[in-house]
């Protein structure tokens, strides 16, 4: 198969497989060019288009060389030895000229998206009536035009491989406004609708049937004849969609809801369906019968690795630290390979876990505030353009699928992020949004509006106006809400255990240790009883330092690149100067969990309980 990438931030050509086997890069390393086509036979592929240069090379990579100075749409004869370009023009014209780079002229008229005939003696292509409305032509090499169909086309036009349809997608017959596959005969005869709600559409080999997208989203194969439709139930979004040569698999660029199109196969049956590559952004051109002549594609060095039982190693420095239990969630920032992702790690095991497929995406950020809670993780995606828009994701181990929980934003501007005071410990995962504090979980109401239907199962609003915004932990059972005049205690159903009066003004957390509250001040840490508010203990809380955590009666205290940890009992305490900021530390029974920067990434670190005051 045909394909280009971006596995190692630069988009090149590439051969594969079809069992996913010797993906290897077709030209040198110097020459990135992107595939525009390929021959029906097989043998020539076409490089460049969109104004740019056409190269032309053998389909094994071999005898590259420039056919064209520029050239938008292009397309192959069967046989690979021409080449039909539009130019670009205001009004674009057709040229024809031999892959060699022989007998190059100009069709007479205007028109665009050619296509070749299977003979290779005429063109079907596209021409505009008006602003709204195009035609399909169908001209000889000896410059006949005939017009065989009109409307608002755009798919195709594409000649079947047995030369008896020309099909097409077209919006005017729809009410909607969605594009419905045409197919009509090249003299402009018996043309018939044999899908709707089409997105992009491929001939079978033999001409006798059509795979279809359904605006991009699933496949369906149905006869030329508009009889037998069939749709595949794949769940993916379809890009672009190939027949293998002999008829009976299907390739697929495409990717689930969200992530980078990957490249899959499938048979036309629907059955089978399995993913070929696992990295970058991946486009599919076609198949192809030669094999390259290059050296199979190296592979791309993961952005994280497990080192030895304590020590995971990351090419980035993290972003963000989640641990709960045995497991330790992480936000790793984006590389030139890689955007920033959420990994899960268990120490003492040799792998770890990420959610998505390695992909660029230009080194901009675009996670934050991830919490690991039991065996469910949530964090928060966004992305800026004229506003910033926030999403709430979840997943849980078992099923590692993203759900979209709720999504908020603001105009661009400003370096803010929405916090949506997203806080767990255990099955208890909570957070803030305008229908009051809503538990991740099993519930009956949906989360927010707008959010895609299966998330409303998942969700449950435990309080709605008072003590129901800015939590500020979680921990047991128990919800500590901070407000203005006091922290808020509630228990798992949302409901007021006690409710601890404070002056404000210099308390800047107010984390939950079991039953007990603990309270950061400006000068002290105040520990209170969590149902009556009696006060328990205080300590000094050093000059600098802020409130990170509390587990088990020791507090995480952090300035700058320096943890402490504090046992609130005695005040006994260890310091830990791990590297480089940014550090991020989070304490569970098992033991300490911190990450930190250095020279090559990032480190994260596991550090059991019992060599913590050693």
């Amino acid at each position: 198969m045909l394909l280009s990438s971006d596995r190692d931030g630069v988009l090149r050509s590439y051969s594969v497989r079809p069992d996913g086997s010797r993906l290897t890069p077709l030209l040198p390393r110097s020459r990135a060019l992107r595939p525009a086509a390929v021959s029906r036979d097989g043998g020539t592929i076409a490089y460049g288009a969109f104004s740019q240069p056409i190269d032309v090379s053998r389909a094994s990579g071999t005898g590259l060389h420039q056919v064209v100075a520029a050239a938008n749409d292009v397309a192959l004869s069967r046989d690979g030895k021409r080449l039909a370009y539009s130019t670009g023009d205001e009004r674009e014209t057709i040229s024809v000229v031999g892959t060699d780079g022989s007998g190059r002229r100009r069709l007479p008229g205007f028109g665009y998206r050619p296509d070749w005939s299977p003979d290779g003696k005429s063109l079907v292509l596209l021409s505009d009536i008006s602003e709204d409305e195009q035609a399909i032509i169908v001209e000889s090499l000896r410059g006949e035009r005939r017009r065989i169909a009109r409307g608002g086309i755009v798919g195709g036009p594409t000649w079947s491989p047995d030369g008896r349809w020309i099909a097409y997608a077209d919006t005017s017959s729809n009410p909607a406004g969605n594009d419905d596959l045409f197919v009509v005969r090249p003299d402009g005869s018996h043309r018939h609708r044999v899908a709707r709600n089409v997105g992009l559409f491929a001939w079978s080999p033999d001409g006798r049937r059509l795979a279809f997208s359904g605006h991009f989203r699933d496949v369906g194969v149905v006869g030329a004849d508009g009889r037998g439709l069939r749709q595949l139930g794949l769940s993916l979004y379809v890009s672009t969609e190939a027949w293998s040569p002999d008829g009976r698999r299907l390739a697929l660029a495409a990717a689930p809801a969200g992530g980078p199109d990957q490249i899959w196969l499938v048979g036309a049956n629907g059955r089978g369906l399995r993913r070929i590559t696992g990295l970058g952004h991946n486009q599919l051109v076609g198949w192809t019968r030669l094999a390259p002549v290059r050296t199979v594609a190296h592979p791309v060095p993961p952005s994280e690795r497990v080192v030895d039982a304590h020590t995971v190693a990351t090419r980035a420095p993290v972003t963000d630290l989640s641990a709960d239990g045995s497991r330790v969630a992480f936000v790793v920032a984006p590389t030139a390979l890689d955007c920033d992702h959420v990994a899960v790690w268990t120490p003492a095991r040799p792998s770890l876990r990420r959610f998505d497929l390695p992909a660029s995406c230009g080194g901009i950020p675009s996670l934050y505030d991830v919490v690991l809670a039991g065996s469910r993780v949530a964090w928060v995606s966004y992305g800026c353009g004229t506003t910033c828009d926030f999403v709430l994701q979840t997943l849980t181990l078992a099923d590692p699928h993203p759900v979209y929980l709720a999504e908020n934003g603001f105009p661009s501007g400003g370096g803010r992020l929405w916090d949506y005071h997203l806080r767990g410990d255990g099955d208890l995962l909570v957070f803030d949004d305008r229908l009051g504090l809503v538990r991740i979980g099993a519930g009956r109401r949906q989360c927010a509006r707008p959010v895609p239907l299966r998330s409303r199962r998942i969700c449950t609003v435990l309080r709605s106006g008072e003590h129901a915004e800015q939590v500020d932990s979680v921990s047991g059972r128990l919800v500590a809400v901070r407000e203005p005049d006091g922290v808020a205690v509630l228990d798992s159903r949302g409901s007021l255990v006690h409710f601890l009066t404070l002056e404000p003004a210099d308390v800047t957390a107010a984390l939950l240790d079991g039953g007990r509250l603990v309270v950061a001040r400006a000068s002290t840490l105040e520990v209170y009883d969590a149902a009556t508010g009696a006060r328990v203990l205080s300590q000094p809380l050093p000059d600098g330092y802020r409130l990170i955590d509390v587990d088990d009666g020791i507090a995480v205290l952090l300035h700058a690149d320096t943890i402490e940890l504090l046992r609130l009992a005695d005040g006994r305490s260890t310091p830990l100067s791990p590297g480089r900021g940014p550090v991020f530390a989070d304490l569970e029974p098992p033991g300490l969990y911190y990450s930190y920067a250095d020279g090559t990434g990032g480190r994260v670190v596991f550090v059991p309980k019992p060599q913590l005051f050693r």
